[in-house]
This record gives C-alpha cells, sequence and structure tokens, in this order.
C-alpha cells in the first residue's frame, strides 16, 4: 500500500504558531429536560482563569434547526480578531435545535421556532457569566447572521427587563437583561413572509399553528428592545431573507419609540459580499460603543480589558 500525504498545512502551521492566537475552550452547560449545550469559548491569548479583570461577552449566534456551531473544523474569524486584539471573550453555542446530536434534540424546535433556541441562548449565558469570574455581565452582547439575526434580536427582547419594565417571557434571565445589545445581520422578522418551503418544514401550516407563528413574530417583541443598543443591519437586494423584514421590523421599533441604528447597503446580496470590509468595520464601532460602560475604565493591558468596578 502507498500512501502520500497531500498537504501538510506546515506553512499556515507555522504561521498560525507565531501569532498570539485566542485560547480555545470547549465545555458544555446544563439545560432543561436533560439536554446540555455545547459551548466553545475564544479567550484573549493572556487571559487567567483567576484573572480579577473583567472581560466584555460577544456571542455569535446561527441556531437555525439542524445547524452546528461548535465543530472541527479549522477556520479563522472575526471571533479571533476580536479575542486576540479587543480583549473580547468570544462565544459560540449549539442548544436545543442544533445538528448532528440526534433527532429528539433537533426536534425541540418543531414547530416553535424562536422559543427554546433563543432561551438555550440566555440561559447559557447567564450560566458562563456566573461560572467564570472574567466574564462581565455588564458588557455582554450578541449577534447573528440571517437565523442568527433572528435568534439576537429575540434573544435581546426575551433576554430581561428594559426600560419599558417588561420581563422576559421565557425565563432564565432573571436578576437583570443577560444581553446589552445585539446586532441582526438580514434577520427574519415574520415567518410568513419568509420562504414557505423552510418555514413550513418547521412550522407546518399557518392555518394549522397560527399561535406558533405569531409567538415566533419578532415585530412583536419590538417594544422590548426599548432601552437597549440594537443595530439592524440588511442589503436591499437580499435574495433570501428579502428587506422587506428588516423595515417590517424597523416600522415596528419605530411606532413603539425603540431607538436603534441601521446599515443599509444597496443592492447588496444576502451575503454582504461586496462590502465585508465596511460591514464589519461598523459591526466593530458598534460592540465597542456597546462595551464602553460608564462603571468601567478601558485600560491597555497587553490586550484591551474592562477593568473590574
Amino acid at each position: 500500500m502507498l500512501l502520500e500525504m497531500l498537504e501538510s498545512n506546515a506553512e499556515l502551521k507555522e504561521l498560525v504558531e507565531n501569532r498570539a492566537m485566542p485560547q480555545v475552550r470547549n465545555l458544555v452547560a446544563p439545560l432543561p429536560d436533560g439536554y446540555n449545550a455545547t459551548v466553545r469559548l475564544l479567550l484573549p491569548p493572556g487571559l487567567r482563569d483567576e484573572e480579577v479583570l473583567k472581560y466584555p461577552f460577544l456571542v455569535n449566534v446561527y441556531g437555525g434547526p439542524g445547524s452546528q456551531q461548535v465543530t472541527e473544523l479549522f477556520r479563522i474569524n472575526w471571533g479571533h480578531y476580536l479575542a486576540s486584539r479587543k480583549g473580547i471573550v468570544y462565544g459560540l453555542v449549539d442548544g436545543r435545535g442544533s445538528g448532528l446530536q440526534g433527532d429528539r434534540r433537533l426536534h425541540q424546535v418543531y414547530r416553535r421556532l424562536g422559543t427554546v433556541e433563543v432561551e438555550d441562548q440566555l440561559r447559557v449565558a447567564r450560566h458562563l457569566k456566573n461560572e467564570f469570574s472574567f466574564i462581565s455581565s455588564e458588557h455582554t452582547a450578541i449577534w447573528g447572521w440571517s437565523y442568527g439575526g433572528y435568534v439576537s434580536a429575540m434573544a435581546l427582547a426575551n433576554g430581561g427587563p428594559g426600560n419599558n419594565g417588561n420581563d422576559t417571557p421565557h425565563g432564565g434571565a432573571e436578576g437583570g437583561a443577560v444581553f446589552q445589545c445585539a446586532i441582526s445581520v438580514a434577520p427574519v422578522s415574520n415567518w410568513l413572509y419568509y420562504d414557505s418551503a423552510y418555514t413550513e418544514r418547521y412550522m407546518g401550516l399557518p392555518r394549522d399553528n397560527l399561535a406558533g407563528y405569531e409567538r415566533a413574530d419578532l415585530t412583536r417583541a419590538a417594544a422590548r428592545l426599548k432601552g437597549k443598543k440594537f443595530l439592524l443591519v440588511h442589503g436591499t437586494a437580499d435574495d433570501n431573507v428579502h428587506f422587506q423584514h428588516s423595515m417590517m421590523l424597523a416600522k415596528e421599533l419605530t411606532r413603539k419609540g425603540v431607538l436603534y441604528k441601521t446599515q443599509v447597503y444597496p443592492d447588496e446580496k444576502h451575503a454582504l459580499s461586496h462590502v465585508t470590509t465596511h460591514l464589519y468595520n461598523a459591526m466593530e464601532d458598534f460592540i465597542d460603543d456597546c462595551f464602553e460602560g460608564s462603571d468601567h475604565a478601558v485600560e491597555e493591558v497587553g490586550l484591551m480589558q474592562v477593568k473590574a468596578s
């Protein structure tokens, strides 16, 4: 038998080893009904468990049925940059409804999108803040794209009281807001207006599950975004999640008196592939603003860190 190595990636390995890459920590977090969430944290290179400084925490969510964020696939992305350069703890969470972990877990979201997959992001974020003293409880944000944009907005809305004083309907967020800020890129806002083949596969027909569709309607949660920082991003030529979704959400946010930021990209499709640099600069600027708290001072200690009060 003849074996030949096609690619050793030696050059890439050497390049990565000469960089201050984030620490990668994989763990599980408890969920209701005996489930566990799979979690990956990207930690700043110099972080120690006994750290007295508090680091901002940013969760990247997708959350769509059958999806999986925590894998062994090699990738270097925005999260690695934020952890290594900006001193942000960057988290990925696969909760109920995620794929490759059995049908029972996968089917937890059947006919009820916008419920348990949102709850799990909230529960795990609160668990991690309680578990790790180096994670700031007052500088926590969530962001996502497409289905992830939908989940991030729902998590911000349902993760505790804003200035309007409404409590979360989903629980697991006692003691104040879990997230103070969120970025939603190209989010679905109402499943009645999304691709029928996709939507009906998971939600059934509207006439058979009207309550489920109404419960999953992001525009109905608009008032609960009041008092929180929210960035809404969309391309006007989006051929997947049509621009209509963000405009419907924006209209309802405005009607409810919610102040928010919007980044619109004319003629851009769902991937926003022609404006990538501008997009990530805009999101970084928003995150910097989110994590600049009045009760915390930011100082340079090798990396940007949030000093404990």
